[in-house]
């Protein structure tokens, strides 16, 4: 096994993990990432990774924010 991406910050919480996966047409991975329902501020701050759709390639090179501002992304 390998670690190709860990969520920023590292944080606890019961709920909003996030966690849909997609291979996109472009060969990257398309994952989203919740908030664990305490750190909804960090939706729109680029500093971290909490709910955002982030993409990386199969290696998990060129890690990127796709996507933020996101509410719960789980579906």
């Amino acid at each position: 096994l390998q670690v190709l991406f860990r969520q920023t910050p590292l944080v606890e919480g019961h709920n909003h993990f996030g966690s849909r996966l997609a291979y996109g047409r472009d060969g990257f991975i398309y994952l989203s990432t919740g908030d664990r329902w305490d750190y909804k501020e960090l939706a729109q701050k680029l500093d971290n990774t909490m709910r955002k759709i982030v993409r990386f390639r199969p290696d998990g090179s060129a890690q990127e924010i796709y996507s933020y501002g996101h509410r719960n992304v789980q579906a």
